[in-house]
């Protein structure tokens, strides 16, 4: 899923321990937000992304389950909040599913969906 990919590197891009600004962007959007979608549109994450793969992107995000949503918003804002470095990415499977995975360097959060391209031909 090439739009999962994009997404997940943009995220990676904007929360960098090392990119104060881009984390600060990210924190307003998360805080801001009331779904992952909002989120990603406050943040301009897509700037520049094919019209196609922003198009996937959203059908994937429109598709979250609510508590999936609402988890993946949440641990992004503990992180952002607590200063922590973090990986965002992105897992091929049947479900939609969320892990998250924290130790001392920091957290790690995979969004686990079917490809993306299946929910734009619904």
């Amino acid at each position: 899923m090439p739009g999962a990919a994009i997404a997940a590197d943009k995220v990676n891009s904007l929360t960098d321990v090392a990119n104060p600004n881009g984390r600060s962007t990210a924190m307003d959007a998360v805080r801001e937000a009331a779904s992952c979608r909002e989120a990603v549109n406050r943040a301009d994450l897509l700037q520049g992304v094919n019209p196609d793969l922003v198009d996937e992107i959203h059908a994937v995000l429109d598709a979250l389950p609510h508590a999936v949503d609402q988890a993946l918003l949440a641990a992004l804002q503990s992180v952002l909040d607590r200063g922590v470095a973090v990986t965002v990415g992105w897992e091929l499977g049947r479900l939609i599913g969320l892990r998250l995975e924290e130790d001392g360097d920091g957290v790690r959060i995979v969004l686990i969906t079917p490809d993306g391209r299946e929910f734009t031909r619904r």
